[in-house]
């Protein structure tokens, strides 16, 4: 009896410990809103960062939750690279995000506007060469007031202005 007494906590203490050490991050509804389309970005990379893929989803345009399912867009996050150095869309939206403009609004204003958009920075390395260029990363307002992330608008510039960027600069041949 007391050798199983003693098995018995030891397996509590073991599911006590094991189970401290695996607590889940919190969620984002706790920290993010979508009343700007900065917030929803924010939101969004930190989602991603968590793999609170619902959220994350949740967090598109309609216009990309139409093109892409749940379980594609989970997969497409993860695989989805610029088609010039290879690197993750994601990350390069992730490690944009310390370092972004403010919002432009279509209409001017933020209450007024359906449309955003927001410049980011960020940097891709090739054969040792830092490349840095800018992107646009697009939103939308849904018909709730909130912002939306027009994701696969966003990757699509993301993949041009790196192409953009790595292209050899033209030679200007009127000044010869």
């Amino acid at each position: 009896m007391g050798e199983r007494l003693l098995r018995s906590r030891v397996n509590l203490c073991l599911v006590v410990c094991l189970g401290g050490c695996c607590v889940a991050p919190p969620l984002p509804e706790k920290f993010f809103n979508r009343e700007h389309p900065e917030h929803t970005l924010n939101g969004f990379v930190y989602a991603v960062d968590t793999h609170q893929w619902d959220y994350a989803y949740a967090s598109l345009s309609e216009s990309s939750q139409e093109e892409i399912s749940r379980f594609k867009f989970a997969v497409a996050i993860r695989v989805l690279k610029d088609p010039v150095f290879h690197q993750p869309i994601f990350d390069i939206i992730s490690n944009a995000v310390p370092d972004y403009g403010q919002a432009e609004f279509n209409a001017g204003s933020l209450a007024a506007s359906t449309l955003a958009r927001i410049v980011v920075v960020s940097t891709v390395r090739d054969d040792g060469k830092r490349i840095d260029f800018q992107a646009w990363l697009f939103f939308e307002k849904d018909e709730g007031g909130e912002w939306r992330f027009d994701f696969l608008e966003s990757a699509d510039n993301i993949q041009r202005q790196v192409q953009q960027a790595n292209s050899p600069p033209v030679e200007d041949v009127t000044r010869r």
